[in-house]
Parts: C-alpha cells; sequence; structure tokens
C-alpha cells in the first residue's frame, strides 16, 4: 500500500473516521493497529521486523534510563551506560547489515580473497530488505542516543513508542523523526482541529501533484533511455542525466509531502524534509536543505560525536568524508552508492579547502558574491556537480557510467538541442511542453518557499472563489495529467529502495 494508490485512498479515510469518533485517550492505540495493519499489507514478516526492533530498543531505552538511578560511583554508571548504548546500537544495525549489505560485503570480501589466490566463496542470502527498515533503525537509534544523553526519558509506555516507530505516513521512507518531535506529540492528546486538516489535506494533494504529475511523467521519459543506453544519441544521455536530478527530487519531495500532510490530517507534525534544494549556492547550502531529516541525523550522531570541526582540519575533513560515505552506503548496499556520497563529501572538502582563495579572487576582481548574477552562476554550477554526482545514483555500475560519459564526451553536438528530430527520439512534442509547464509550476512554489513564503497559508487567505479554482484545477492535473501505469497501476517511489 502507497500513498497514490486507491488502497490508500480508502484506508486513510476510514482511519481518519474511526480516529476522530474514538475516545482521545484511546486513538493512539488505534493509530498503532492501523500502522501495523499499512505494514502488513508489505508482509507479515515486515511487521515482525518492524516489532521486534521495538521490544530492542524499548527495552535498551528502559534499561538506559533506570542505570541513571543506580546507586554506585558514577563511573560505573557511564560505563554501564555505554554498554547499553551499544549493544541496542550493535543489535538494531547487525538486522539492517543482515538484510541490506550481508550479500555486498560477502561479494567484495569474496572477490579481495580470490585476488591474492585464497580461494572462498561466501554464501549469498536471498532476502527482501523489510520496508522502512534504513529509516524505522535510525529512529529508534537516534531515541536511544537521546537518552543516553540524558535529553529525553525513556517512554515507558511500551504501545505509545511502538507507535512512534511504526507510524504509518512517515513507516516507508520517512522523515527520520525525532523523539523530541513526534514522540512528545504522541504523548499529548490530540484534538480535532479543522485547521490542521485543511492544510494537510493541501500539502497531501500537492505531494500527489508532484509525485504523479511531475516526478512520474519524467520518469516514463528517461527510464527508457537509461534502460536502453546504447540505443540513444550520447547528448540524449546529458538530457535525461538534467530530468532525473528533477525526478529524483520532486519524487521523494512528493512522498515527504504526502507523509507530513497525512500526519497533520491526523493532528501530528512531522518536520519538513526538503528546503528548495536546488535553489543552492553551494553544496554545503545543498546539503543543508536537502533531505533535512537524515542529513540533520548523520550530524548529530555521527559528525559531532566523530569530532566535527573542533578537532582541526584534517580531522574535519576525514569527518565529513566518512559522514559522506556512510550516507552512501546507506542508500544502497553497491558501490555506486558509495562513489555517489564519496563524490557530495569531496565537493564540500574541496570547497572548504579553496574558500579563502576564493574570497581572494572575489575581492581582487570585485565580485559581488550577494549580487543576483553570481548567486546564479553559483546556483548553476552546484546543480552541474550535484546533478554529475546524481548519475552514479541512479546508474547501477561503474562501467555503464563510464560508457555513457565517454559517449558525451566523444560525441559533444550542442547543435542537436536545436533539431526537432533528436527531441523526437526522446519526448513527444506535447509531453515536453507538458513537462517543461509542470516542472516551472513545481520550481515556483519551491522558489516562494525559498523566499520563506508560507503557500498554503497564502492559498487560504486568498477569496474562496480563487481557493476552489486552486483546489480543482490541482485535482484536474493530478488525475488528468498525471502519469499512471498499466491499469492504472501506482508507481513506487524512489526512496522506498533504501
Amino acid at each position: 500500500m502507497v500513498f497514490n494508490s486507491v488502497d490508500f485512498l480508502l484506508f486513510f479515510p476510514a482511519v481518519c473516521f474511526l480516529y476522530y469518533v474514538l475516545p482521545i485517550k484511546v486513538r493512539y492505540l488505534w493509530l498503532l493497529a492501523a500502522s501495523y495493519y499499512f505494514c502488513v499489507c508489505w508482509g507479515i514478516k515486515f511487521a515482525g521486523w518492524l516489532f521486534a526492533t521495538t521490544v530492542i530498543t524499548y527495552l535498551c531505552g528502559r534499561v538506559l534510563d533506570n542505570v541513571k538511578n543506580l546507586k554506585t560511583e558514577k563511573s560505573k554508571i557511564i560505563k554501564y551506560k555505554k554498554i547499553c548504548l551499544v549493544c541496542g546500537i550493535t543489535i538494531s544495525l547487525s538486522m539492517l547489515f543482515f538484510f541490506k549489505y550481508f550479500n555486498f560485503f560477502g561479494q567484495a570480501i569474496e572477490g579481495v580473497l580470490n585476488k591474492i589466490s585464497i580461494k572462498v566463496v561466501v554464501p549469498k542470502v536471498s532476502v527482501l530488505l523489510p520496508v522502512g527498515m534504513s529509516f524505522y533503525i535510525f529512529q529508534g537509534i537516534g531515541y536511544l542516543i537521546d537518552i543516553y544523553r540524558e535529553e529525553i526519558a525513556a517512554e515507558k509506555n511500551f504501545f505509545k513508542y511502538a507507535l512512534y516507530l511504526s507510524f504509518f505516513p512517515r513507516l516507508i521512507s520517512g522523515p527520520i523523526e525525532r523523539s523530541k518531535n513526534l514522540l512528545e506529540q504522541i504523548q499529548q492528546p490530540v484534538k480535532f482541529d479543522v485547521e490542521k486538516i485543511r492544510r494537510g489535506l493541501l500539502t497531501f494533494a500537492w505531494g500527489l501533484f508532484l509525485k504523479l504529475a511531475v516526478a512520474d511523467r519524467i520518469a516514463n521519459v528517461i527510464n527508457p533511455v537509461f534502460d536502453n543506453y546504447g540505443d540513444y544519441h550520447a547528448m540524449s544521455y546529458l538530457v535525461v542525466v538534467v530530468m532525473y536530478a528533477f525526478q529524483v527530487y520532486f519524487d521523494f519531495e512528493g512522498y515527504s509531502l504526502m507523509a507530513i500532510g497525512s500526519a497533520g490530517i491526523l493532528g501530528y507534525g512531522l518536520k519538513s524534509n526538503f528546503a528548495s534544494p536546488y535553489f543552492s549556492s553551494s553544496i554545503q547550502e545543498f546539503w543543508r536543505r536537502w533531505h533535512i531529516s537524515l542529513t540533520s541525523w548523520f550530524r548529530d550522531y555521527l559528525y559531532i560525536p566523530l569530532g566535527g570541526n573542533r578537532k582541526g582540519k584534517v580531522r574535519k575533513h576525514l569527518n565529513t568524508m566518512i559522514v559522506f560515505l556512510t550516507s552512501g552506503l546507506w542508500h544502497g548496499a553497491g558501490w555506486n552508492f558509495i562513489i555517489w556520497g564519496g563524490l557530495n563529501g569531496f565537493y564540500i572538502v574541496f570547497q572548504d579547502l579553496t574558500k579563502k582563495w576564493r574570497e581572494k579572487v572575489y575581492e581582487k576582481f570585485g565580485i559581488d558574491t550577494n549580487g543576483v548574477l553570481f548567486k546564479c552562476c553559483a546556483g548553476l554550477v552546484t546543480f552541474l556537480l550535484v546533478d554529475f554526482a546524481w548519475l552514479f545514483f541512479r546508474v547501477e555500475t561503474f562501467g555503464k557510467v563510464a560508457d555513457m560519459l565517454g559517449m558525451m564526451i566523444k560525441n559533444v553536438e550542442v547543435g542537436k538541442f536545436f533539431e526537432i528530430a533528436f527531441w523526437g527520439e526522446i519526448v513527444t512534442a506535447e509531453n515536453l511542453v507538458l513537462i517543461t509547464v509542470l516542472v516551472a509550476c513545481a520550481f515556483g512554489v519551491d522558489y516562494l518557499r525559498y523566499k520563506n513564503i508560507d503557500v498554503v497559508g497564502y492559498v487560504f487567505k486568498q477569496p474562496w472563489i480563487v481557493r476552489w479554482m486552486l483546489y480543482y484545477a490541482l485535482l484536474f492535473t493530478i488525475v488528468f495529467l498525471g502519469a499512471y501505469g498499466e491499469g492504472y497501476e501506482q508507481t513506487q517511489f524512489i526512496y522506498f529502495q533504501f
């Protein structure tokens, strides 16, 4: 069951109706039941692993909370807390490693040993990664670290904690919520709030528009080129790589907005996962605006504990590379994801190393770094660097990436972009115009958000006739211009694979 499916459009209204009919004190139990039903729709085994993670992190959290009250030496209390934290993290990551990384590391070890004439065969495990595991395990680990740091107290009510990990709007692909946000909301009774419901509905609808009308329509154009890259002109690859940058953003942003919207309808506020990242004028700014819940998780629970920027330049850059390589590995068990993470880490390290040199150049030539022209140029360079890294994210093997890059370099023909026949090989004229208009609309709203304008609030301030014209236009676009599979079969979200 996914947000863009008919099943969800039947499931969610029923959940909401009973949720607001039931007494306030037991509503969280209904949400817990609905969340596990949502998970069971993906497979009973997946719900079992979610429950196992919940039990482990809940018990570790309770032990961590109780250890600090022991009547013994402070050094021993710290030691016991570290042991408990390490156990909880190790068990949680072991499950993730087994499902997601066992085969990858097994093949890597086997390949290295075979090269030095040590014949070893590492058995392969044929298992599916439980849906949402990467997200809810990180959320559980963050919860344990918060308790260890004594930033929060352990949740005593097992069912409320279970809802915190399984809350279905964010279960599959985040956002990765913090205990100080979502868990605290679960502990408070939720009342019927018309304003939150209105805002949630419009947010959900905009997310559905980004997914169906923008991301999936782009996917229909670029997937055949990626899958049959030897059958197209080299310049076609440049086009689809740029379009993929739009697809992956609007696909994941669409999911995040639907998660935030559905949670808002139920009275809960999830953190924003994106803040107009493609309007960034540097790689560092891009990563402050892209997948914010994951980026901030790595910052708070990996980068800072490693020493952050407190132990000199070399250590700072090493920590940055560790974080981005880990982020790449988190996204997938493949060398392409590691290269993608490493590239982004390298961009940030290089940007930091050249900062003083660039400032001198700007000063020497009188370049206004706050000017519109500079920001546009910096934004374009940032986008191109990010887009180049996306190629490794999209293409499975380094050999295929090398082939595509080689063909693009050897067959540079800028004039192709002005040939109708060239575009006809990739997309029809009507579809190209439609995609251009839809992407422009999406980025128009994104620009308003970049300027810190509350777009939803602005819409609600308009006269009723304007509001309803916008509502119907959005509904029309989703229904009639959305890209659907055969028989209106829903398409998966890109980040479901992680």
